[in-house]
């Protein structure tokens, strides 16, 4: 089994490139999210929403599936970087939730995609992984 950092490196970066992006357009005017909008208000609590069903979706996976070692070797690869691109999100959406500042919102929009993004992928990863591993474990007798 091949180690996934470099998976993880491009996912981080996508992130961020995607993070920044949407910093990038609501900076230029090309994105409107003002705070004393309800839009940011309802695109904040919506983001904080789907963040903790991301968390959820990815805890009642864990503990859920059965203990072997196709799922260790995926949460080892993609386990924290989902959990912490939920834990993110949420944190990252309710900070800004209460941000008065159009930069704040600006700001706190482009770190929920980034955690986002990081969220996401991490849940495609471990899924994928586990999958992977499972199949080649169950169908070659190489796994222990």
């Amino acid at each position: 089994m091949r180690p996934c950092y470099r998976e993880r490196l491009c996912l981080a970066l996508g992130a961020l490139a995607a993070g920044i992006l949407i910093f990038v357009l609501l900076a230029f005017g090309v994105l409107a999210l003002a705070p004393e909008t309800g839009a940011a208000q309802l695109f904040f609590t919506a983001g904080a929403v789907f963040s903790l069903l991301g968390g959820l979706t990815l805890a009642w996976g864990v503990l859920c599936g059965k203990r072997t070692p196709a799922l260790s070797y995926a949460w080892a690869c993609w386990g924290r970087t989902a959990a912490a691109g939920a834990l993110g999100g949420v944190l990252t959406a309710m900070g800004a939730f209460l941000a008065a500042s159009r930069v704040l919102v600006h700001l706190g929009a482009a770190a929920w995609v980034f955690f986002l993004v990081l969220e996401l992928g991490g849940l495609l990863g471990l899924a994928g992984t586990y999958a992977a591993v499972r199949f080649r474990c169950c169908c070659k007798d190489t796994c222990g």
